[in-house]
């Protein structure tokens, strides 16, 4: 499947779920939809937030649909990089830290 497909499927089984359960998901996806707009933060910026959480939280269809939207706000392949690679600075970090918990189970 090429990235515009599972973009495409996440979108189309977000839709789906969401209607077969909206007292559940309804509230969740107009949360979503405020948050997405304009703000103190443009929606290109919090796009390129939403990809790089994407990428540490290992999400690909996350990863295809934030991807998108960021370059649909404008936002260059640069840019996307960059915040990936910052999103890949801390999710590395972090796995580096959890070794402090490995150093007290080996007692050095």
């Amino acid at each position: 499947m090429d990235i515009s497909s599972i973009a495409k499927d996440a979108t189309s089984f977000t839709r789906t779920i969401s209607e077969a359960n909206p007292s559940l998901l309804g509230p969740y996806m107009l949360f979503i939809r405020r948050v997405s707009e304009d703000g103190a933060l443009d929606t290109k910026t919090k796009e390129l937030i939403a990809v790089a959480l994407s990428v540490a939280l290992k999400c690909k269809s996350c990863i295809a649909y934030h991807g998108r939207n960021a370059l649909e706000h404008g936002a260059t392949s640069d840019e996307l990089l960059e915040a990936c690679m910052v999103a890949v600075m801390m999710a590395g970090t972090s796995s580096l830290m959890n070794l402090k918990v490995l150093k007290e189970v080996l007692n050095f």
